[in-house]
């Protein structure tokens, strides 16, 4: 019985080959689309899943009230663990890491500019980056070794094995203790080497304090069911020792499950508020819009051919066939075009992957034996199977023998009804990603395009490493020097995005309850030309006034002092540094533009500046960097020269949106062109099926422009209702996603008609072209036989 039933289901398909043959490319597109979109959610929830207990690891963070609002930070203060060591006996470890962004690294004539971290030892109790050679260092007081990856080992010395070889790292020699493996791709935490944490507090000094938050806190609870006992004596200490160092009691601590903290690093009023986790919701309800829309066009040509079968039906229940075992014939035979689908699928998927990761800046692989991935493909292979053939299935199953095989049954009395309103959602889900696609994109635009408030075109920075730091005035004469370079000047932050803040800012008046955050910015006398913020009182800074210690303030900082003329007024920040407002600069925005624009301060204070900003003329990049790198080997030979662009910056700050825009559009095609196919392929059928009222029609004089408008009418109803169907559900999805950002582009009416143009003409180039070839057949070859 099976083979006859296989037997049936391939002749059916080579009979009928291209309503086939469009069911399997719609089903292979949409199933494709499927497995991609399968591909990057998996590699996305994978993300730090690798470690042991990870049930057990959680992150603390610092939750600043102020002013109404919740501000979250990702760091916590120095002593924090050394109390939770000790006085938390169900936290097992407790590890703090600090980047160290980027650190010269030697062995003999080999150098190379590295990132790493400075490090707790615990840091590979709490996490499961296996030592492949040595064993992290006995002592927290020992200061002069580190761990390397197996990458930089075999990268300094062509050997893993290097215990006990000695390194130098920013000029300190060190000795290496312990090899680690390389921390896999999908880890949230990656570095290629750990300096002793003890390191980094002597460089501190008396900024290793109760009030200074610049470390990442990592814990692993000896129960999970433990954190919340932790956060609670955590926040209660922090109260306890705050006003002895003469820190605010506005900060609460929130521990976050590790498993979460790539997913969902957005936080709001404390608590997590979405983040990756909202791109992999929205296009995993991507890949089950474009599956159905692939399968209502398998269901929509099954219940429009179902004449075709009658008699096959008729006959099969004449000699005694059981609904049952057609419901079962019908259904697998969808199964059967399903699996087919999915081999093609495969295969495109195969070829598809090396872009697709270039778009995603992903390395996914396809492994065919990879159990996750053969069960996704069955899984999708019965789900469309069933979704697309069952509702065919009992249709075809329920004819009556005694009507079919008279001829009777009517080859569009059946399903009817059911094709006009699977068309009509079919093209509503199409409706609401092309608007999806247009919204989101618009809004990348609108960020790239934004006004900041200082020019970042143009403006590339790098560290201040050897020389450079130490003959910063020669080396800054010399570049000035250089063909091709406008501006050369200093800071410890880029604007792109400036990390910290502060509530030590003092003025004449403040309240003791005002705890407004501001950020600080050191700078040179030169910053506010060189970034081209806009000056709109007073003056900017400069060496004829002796401005070390005195401040620019943004507009709004301004405001937040209460100070109508701010120029001249007396202000400090972390308790000691004070100086005058010289200058008041137009507001800029020193974050994602999700947030809102933050008061800022920019210090003047040279020696406290790590990098340089050098603004080049445009035309002349090439020659500015090859200039740059001139005169920075000339003082610091022994270092790379190692620069970014700030554009590049600005967009790294909107990489999953970029990544999501390049989805959204890709997608959105995807499911235009199998909507599009099903269309054709309903509409050369209904042509097919009406050829001769066709040729009827046109021997009674009708013209084919006439033809087509009659014919076209009813598709184009459809698409209209579609698009009326599908207009409010996208405004209010999009209104949501627009919501997440405080500036952001806006949700006009224009959008709304393109896309109706869009699904209008598609609608009429398919069904024109088809109704167009009918009506150039001769009548004379339809209506011979009548």
């Amino acid at each position: 019985m099976i083979k006859n039933y296989l037997l049936v289901a391939v002749r059916n398909f080579l009979r009928q080959r291209f309503y086939s043959w469009l069911n399997v490319i719609g089903l292979t597109t949409g199933l494709a689309s499927a497995l991609l979109i399968i591909l990057w959610v998996r590699e996305e929830i994978s993300v730090n899943q690798f470690h042991t207990d990870i049930e057990r690891i959680v992150k603390v963070y610092s939750n600043y009230s102020h002013a109404g609002a919740i501000t979250t930070w990702n760091d916590t203060p120095g002593p924090l663990a050394d109390y939770v060591r000790e006085n938390l006996p169900g936290v097992q470890y407790a590890a703090r890491t600090v980047s160290t962004h980027g650190q010269l690294i030697q062995h003999g004539e080999e150098i190379f500019l590295e990132d790493g971290l400075y490090a707790d030892l615990d840091l590979f109790d709490v996490f499961s980056f296996k030592i492949l050679h040595g064993a992290t260092p006995k002592s927290r007081e020992d200061k002069s070794s580190l761990m390397i990856s197996e990458r930089l080992a075999i990268k300094l010395f062509r050997d893993a094995n290097v215990i006990s070889k000695p390194l130098k790292l920013g000029g300190k020699e060190m000795t290496i203790a312990g090899v680690f493996q390389d921390p896999p791709r999908n880890s949230s935490l990656t570095f290629d080497f750990v300096l002793p944490f003890e390191a980094y507090k002597e460089m501190m000094g008396d900024r290793y304090n109760w009030i200074n938050f610049e470390f990442r806190l990592y814990l692993k609870l000896r129960d999970a069911a433990q954190a919340g006992h932790v956060q609670l004596a955590l926040n209660k200490k922090f109260e306890d020792i705050v006003h002895a160092e003469g820190g605010t009691d506005d900060i609460d601590f929130y521990l976050q499950p590790f498993a979460d903290v790539y997913l969902q690093a957005d936080f709001e009023n404390g608590l997590p508020a979405g983040g990756k986790i909202d791109f992999v919701r929205i296009f995993s309800l991507v890949a089950v819009f474009i599956l159905v829309i692939a399968c209502i066009n398998f269901t929509n040509m099954a219940t429009a051919r179902a004449i075709r079968r009658s008699r096959e039906i008729g006959i099969r229940k004449v000699v005694g066939a059981q609904r049952a075992s057609l419901i079962v014939q019908f259904a697998g035979e969808a199964i059967l075009i399903s699996a087919l689908a999915m081999i093609f699928a495969l295969m495109l998927v195969y070829l598809l992957l090396p872009g697709f990761n270039l778009l995603i800046d992903k390395q996914i692989e396809l492994k065919l034996f990879d159990p996750f991935l053969l069960t996704a493909a069955f899984g999708l292979v019965i789900v469309s199977g069933v979704l697309a053939g069952s509702y065919p299935a009992f249709v075809l199953s329920s004819f009556e023998p005694g009507i079919v095989l008279k001829g009777t049954m009517s080859g569009t009395s059946h399903g009817g009804g059911l094709r006009r309103m699977l068309v009509i959602f079919q093209f509503s889900l199409t409706v609401v990603l092309i608007i999806s696609a247009i919204v989101v994109y618009r809004q990348i635009n609108f960020i790239l395009n934004k006004n900041l408030g200082f020019d970042r075109h143009g403006i590339l920075s790098f560290e201040m490493s050897g020389s450079v730091f130490d003959q910063y005035d020669a080396f800054f004469e010399e570049m000035n020097k250089q063909n091709g370079i406008v501006n050369v000047s200093r800071s410890n932050e880029s604007l792109v995005l400036v990390n910290n803040q502060t509530s030590s800012v003092k003025w004449s008046g403040k309240s003791d309850d005002n705890q407004q955050l501001f950020r600080v910015i050191q700078v040179d006398h030169l910053f506010q030309e060189t970034m081209k913020l806009h000056l709109v009182e007073g003056r900017s800074f400069s060496k004829n006034f002796n401005d070390v210690n005195n401040y620019l303030v943004s507009r709004r900082a301004a405001d937040e002092m209460g100070f109508a003329n701010p120029v001249g007024e007396k202000i400090s920040v972390w308790n000691n540094l004070e100086g005058t407002i010289v200058g008041v600069i137009s507001d800029f925005h020193s974050q994602s533009l999700k947030g809102r624009i933050d008061p800022v301060i920019l210090l003047c204070k040279p020696e406290w500046t790590n990098q340089v900003f050098v603004r080049f003329e445009a035309n002349k990049t090439n020659e500015a960097i090859a200039n740059m790198e001139a005169v920075f080997k000339k003082f610091s030979p022994e270092y790379p020269f190692v620069y970014k662009f700030m554009d590049d910056s600005f967009e790294e700050l909107y990489k999953s949106e970029r990544v999501a825009g390049s989805l959204a559009l890709s997608f959105t095609i995807i499911a235009i062109v199998i909507s599009g196919l099903g269309l054709l392929g309903l509409t050369a059928f209904t042509t097919e099926r009406r050829q001769k009222e066709i040729g009827i029609r046109k021997t009674l004089g009708a013209s084919v422009s006439g033809l087509v408008v009659k014919m076209s009418t009813s598709f184009v109803k459809l698409s209209l209702i579609a698009f009326c169907l599908g207009c409010p559900v996208a405004y209010l999805a999009m209104d949501k996603f627009l919501s997440g950002y405080s500036y952001h582009t806006t949700l006009g009416w224009e959008v709304f008609i393109i896309t109706g143009f869009l699904v209008i003409m598609i609608t009429l180039i398919i069904v024109v072209y088809q109704v167009i070839k009918a009506a150039r057949v001769n009548p004379v070859e339809v209506l011979r036989n009548e």
